[in-house]
């Protein structure tokens, strides 16, 4: 998890990828993680979602939620 405040949530990673991927992803991703889900990182919020699940490639899921969690690539 990155040094923040509190946890990243599956809300953070929703709005993330409604900024990033537009709505479509969002809706996406808002059926496949719990809003108050606590996230440890990349590999967690993969694991529930996948790029192919949300209809982005790999590079683009990255670009999106790397930042979210203080990890970038």
């Amino acid at each position: 998890m990155a040094d923040y405040d509190r946890a990243v949530t599956g809300a953070d990673a929703v709005a993330a990828a409604r900024r990033a991927l537009g709505p479509d992803a969002a809706e996406r991703l808002a059926l496949r993680v719990a809003p108050g889900a606590a996230l440890a990182g990349t590999e967690d919020l993969e694991a529930l979602a996948p790029p192919r699940s949300l209809g982005v490639g790999r590079g683009a899921w990255l670009a999106a939620f790397t930042p979210l969690f203080g990890e970038f690539e």
